[in-house]
């Protein structure tokens, strides 16, 4: 090798050791990278531009502006923009969790503002910034779409989706009416959203009920480990709306027919392929459309799902126990295919009201076995009643029981109270059962067939044989995977829960992260060993508790009384001091304002008020 080509090949293997150091060195640079405080023309409230170039907005509480950053954005240095300057220093490193004063000069005037400003930093999840093309916020509703682009990040940086077409709307009953909202995603090309298999429609829910943000995605996991097919996949996610940070999201894939989600015969696809023609046709008991023609096989697939109404819906049909059943696939269901899917139900409720074992031939014994017991592990409030799906796949007789949906007011979550009678029976875990539904809501509304099927010795044999099958799955959600999850996404859950008053959504019972998830594991405890029971098996032994002493304030009429009781200790109302009760209700938590419970174990220092009785005229 002469010198000039041994010169060139020197050369070439340093500007290949730079390009490829340049590409290890580069991401983690603009991670890391300095982020600027920016104030814009006009404003007098600073803006934090990203390492990346993303534009995120403060949130104000108490004349402190939180900047929440997301995970994937691990900074140490802060530039300031023109017009703005430290009060106290000159010194640019970035602190998280703690105040700062900042000095600003709008539009670059002489008289200066103080503005303080606090950091806080996410951890673990992915982060999705949905921009939505010149429309406020307040644009979204349940009304109809609005367009939106989306760009997903991964917890280390990495660009996980951008889409640039894209629609977005409200979603949800209860949940919209809270400040906190769910939404429904429609992409126009599949993308993996969160490392999630590609998909159209997107599901994002806000969680508002739940204090750990873990119940539903511990479910949908724990489904899918327990066996019940097309459980949902899903993800946490940080959601940031025009740059305001709108708390943590769990993602999920839309329950639908279609391959890796519902996987069976499309056969709205089908219908799409023959209708010439179609117009809707509404029945007392049922409605879909009048088609000139159908699919030569009719017999699946259909995704149906329970609900309290099919008025709303372009397909569905009522039983003749008035039970309501929207058809979710096909949604351009004919006549032809209501009346048969109807048949198939309406068979099953025949034969569970007679009692006889054939009922078996018709139903995959196995899945409504299965998603029964999730229910009632988790004590489910809603169970029955909405959010419960069913599908049937074609040439077969059976109706399958899942996906499972639905499972932010469980696992002694729910909210759902009667303070004049019932108390808040979703928290007695030793006695209460989602077979007896119909005491708690109204009974045209719950889908009571579980507790007649069980009636039926072959099925009951199928639900204990699941149970027993369960039981190393619910074992490592007990003492494994609660606690994974939990320590994955507390520190998004700490933003969260600073941005939301979890007490005026009930969420949780507890002040902190940690005693929440006690509560859930416990309560989790609770729930097996309450079908240990049912089903004739040895309880399990779990405790949870310290040596610990936590103080009870009673804030009575005539001053505060403290005592002292050991953790785990549950509170009897017995047990409080007297009031009056011509002039109040009971003991209440001054936590949330819920009433004092004698299945919530003290895991820190409460204070408890008297609840007024509303005044007569």
């Amino acid at each position: 090798m002469d010198t000039r080509t041994k010169r060139r090949w020197q050369l070439g293997c340093l500007a290949f050791l730079t390009l490829l150091l340049v590409l290890c060195i580069y991401p983690q640079y603009q991670n890391n990278a300095s982020a600027t405080l920016l104030l814009p023309e006009n404003s007098d409230q600073p803006n934090l531009r990203l390492p990346k170039g993303e534009i995120i907005t403060g949130w104000e509480k108490e004349d402190t502006l939180y900047f929440f950053l997301p995970s994937y954005v691990s900074l140490d240095r802060l530039s300031l923009g023109r017009g703005l300057k430290w009060a106290d220093t000159c010194d640019n490193t970035l602190r998280y969790d703690i105040t700062r004063t900042v000095l600003l000069r709008p539009n670059g005037g002489v008289a200066e503002i103080s503005k303080k400003i606090c950091f806080k930093h996410s951890s673990n999840v992915y982060t999705i910034f949905m921009d939505l093309k010149g429309n406020t916020l307040d644009a979204i509703t349940k009304d109809g779409f609005i367009e939106t682009e989306i760009t997903v990040f991964s917890p280390d940086g990495n660009t996980n989706c951008h889409a640039a077409s894209g629609l977005v709307k409200g979603r949800g009953n209860s949940t919209w009416e809270l400040d906190k909202k769910p939404y429904y995603l429609k992409l126009s090309e599949k993308a993996g959203l969160c490392g999630l298999d590609p998909g159209k429609n997107w599901i994002l829910l806000a969680n508002a009920y739940e204090a750990t943000k873990l119940s539903n995605k511990l479910l949908y996991d724990f489904s899918k480990a327990a066996g019940l097919h097309y459980s949902v996949d899903s993800e946490w996610a940080d959601l940031y709306i025009n740059g305001e940070y709108r708390g943590n999201y769990l993602v999920c894939e839309k329950i639908e027919v279609r391959s890796q989600v519902v996987d069976i015969a499309n056969l709205e696809k089908e219908n799409e392929k023959v209708y010439q023609s179609c117009e809707p046709f509404v029945e007392e008991y049922q409605r879909g459309f009048l088609t000139d023609q159908s699919p030569s096989n009719i017999t699946g697939g259909y995704l149906l799902e329970k609900d309290t109404t099919i008025a709303d819906s372009p397909c569905g049909f009522i039983t003749d126990g008035d039970k309501c059943f929207v058809i979710k696939s096909p949604n351009n269901a004919s006549l032809e295919e209501v009346s048969y899917i109807r048949s198939c139900f309406q068979n099953v409720e025949d034969l569970m009201r007679e009692q006889d074992e054939r009922l078996l031939q018709h139903i995959d014994a196995d899945s409504f076995a299965r998603r029964y017991l999730i229910e009632e592990i988790a004590l489910n409030s809603d169970a029955f009643i909405t959010s419960c799906f069913y599908y049937k796949e074609r040439n077969n007789d059976k109706i399958y029981a899942g996906p499972v949906w639905d499972y932010d007011a469980v696992l002694g979550e729910s909210n759902t109270i009667d303070y004049e009678e019932l108390g808040n029976v979703w928290l007695n875990y030793d006695e209460t059962t989602v077979l007896s539904m119909g005491d708690y809501r109204s009974t045209i509304a719950v889908l009571n067939w579980e507790a007649d099927f069980q009636s039926i010795p072959a099925y009951m044999d199928v639900v204990k044989q699941a149970y027993k099958d369960m039981q190393p799955q619910l074992e490592d959600l007990l003492y494994h995977r609660i606690d994974a999850a939990a320590a994955h996404v507390k520190q998004a859950v700490a933003l969260d829960s600073f941005r939301w008053n979890y007490a005026e959504s009930h969420a949780g019972h507890y002040t902190s992260f940690d005693n929440n998830i006690r509560y859930m594991k416990f309560y989790l405890a609770k729930r097996m060993n309450f079908l240990n029971r049912k089903f004739g098996m040895e309880e399990l032994v779990y405790e949870d508790t310290a040596d610990t002493l936590h103080e009870i304030t009673c804030k009575a009429e005539n001053g505060k009384i403290k005592f002292s009781v050991m953790e785990g200790t549950l509170l009897h109302t017995d047990d409080l001091p007297e009031y009056d009760t011509e002039k109040y209700a009971g003991w209440i938590y001054e936590w949330d304002r819920t009433p004092v419970s004698e299945y919530l174990p003290v895991y820190e220092d409460m204070t408890l008020l008297l609840d007024p009785l509303p005044e007569t005229e």
